[in-house]
């Protein structure tokens, strides 16, 4: 079917669609948002971290990249980084590339739109063989108080279109054989502590049963850094009727938000819009995960 709808903000004073799931092979349509891959080799539309279409006797579509937005109120902070523009009273910084977000001078609220690079969508040299499409970048919304310093920003990728042909069985990257391919991973975008992971690939078929040794990396209900099928959003499953034999491969599973270090404290929501909150109590180091 078509891919899932995504999530719209209106941080850039428009109202748009981001983070849309690629449509499965034979499915002939995209996401309800218009954003995410249709079927085939149809890409996610750009910086928005949708995921690409799946392939049916044809090559999947490439996931889109992600992006990073910023805002804030202007008299608040005086800030360069990335394509600048203003609503209102309002200053906003768009990264659809790495930079940083260098605040000269100022504290105040940012509000901030983090989308990791969506997921390729799985290729198929054959028509009774319907790929899924590529996973959703990863999604985190909220806000931060800032002061003067300089914040990296890193955009993740898109997942690349895939061939069939070669036999390949090393997760995380790409999994093939001769009549199938998985898609790729994207990548994770990043600020301030942040990360918003990439879209997962869309899955293959065609006694693709598992890429790789380990069969305990590939349960599409957990989490494994392994599983080219997860992600911010998790690539979808796939089909392949041919032979007369129906066979189903599972999509991948989800992944919400990851902060770092002395930036633990913050407020957002995940792409299934589920509140969530890390506290920072005390000075801890390392990680905190949701």
């Amino acid at each position: 079917g078509a891919g899932g709808i995504g999530i719209q903000s209106s941080i850039t004073g428009t109202a748009l669609w981001y983070a849309a799931g690629g449509a499965a092979g034979n499915c002939g349509q995209s996401s309800a948002s218009g954003v995410g891959g249709a079927s085939g080799t149809n890409a996610g539309a750009t910086n928005t971290g949708s995921g690409g279409g799946g392939g049916s006797n044809a090559l999947g579509g490439a996931g889109a990249d992600g992006i990073v937005i910023l805002r804030y109120p202007t008299a608040d902070i005086t800030a360069t980084g990335g394509t600048v523009t203003t609503d209102g009273s309002d200053t906003i910084h768009s990264f659809t590339s790495d930079g940083n977000f260098v605040i000269s001078s100022g504290t105040g609220t940012v509000q901030h739109l983090i989308i990791g690079g969506g997921g390729s969508g799985g290729s198929s040299a054959s028509n009774g063989a319907g790929m899924g499409g590529g996973g959703a970048g990863g999604v985190i919304q909220g806000t931060a108080t800032m002061s003067s310093g300089t914040y990296p920003v890193v955009v993740g990728t898109g997942g690349a279109q895939t061939s069939h042909g070669t036999s390949n069985h090393s997760p995380p990257d790409q999994c093939t054989n001769a009549y199938y391919s998985t898609g790729k991973k994207g990548t994770s975008s990043t600020f301030n502590g942040l990360e918003a992971y990439g879209g997962g690939a869309g899955y293959g078929a065609g006694q693709m049963t598992q890429c790789g040794a380990d069969t305990s990396d590939w349960n599409p209900n957990v989490w494994n850094i392994d599983d080219i099928r997860d992600g911010g959003s998790g690539g979808g499953g796939a089909f392949d009727s041919n032979g007369g034999t129906l066979e189903f491969r599972e999509g991948g599973a989800g992944r919400t938000a990851f902060s770092t270090g002395a930036n633990a404290d913050l407020i957002g929501t995940s792409i299934d819009n589920v509140k969530f909150r890390i506290e920072k109590v005390g000075s801890p180091t390392g990680q905190a995960e949701v």
